[in-house]
């Protein structure tokens, strides 16, 4: 898996939709997980890293830099 792959995979179950189950094993919607996640590359942030800008409710902010090891 490339940085480029992993990093799609993260932002895929970064905005997933909350939800509920109900009996039917259906889910039902309650709004994002976070408030906002973009690529580096779409915050424009300036790295030659892959990696996510994360923004919670609160205003916070967090970037994850991806690095493939091995």
């Amino acid at each position: 898996m490339s940085e480029q792959e992993f990093q799609e995979l993260l932002l895929s179950l970064l905005t997933v939709e909350t939800g509920t189950f109900d009996d039917d094993l259906e889910v039902e919607a309650q709004g994002p997980l976070l408030q906002a996640v973009s690529t580096f590359k779409e915050a424009g942030v300036i790295a030659h890293e892959w990696g996510l800008v994360v923004g919670s409710g609160d205003g916070s902010e967090f970037r994850i830099t991806i690095e493939r090891t091995g």
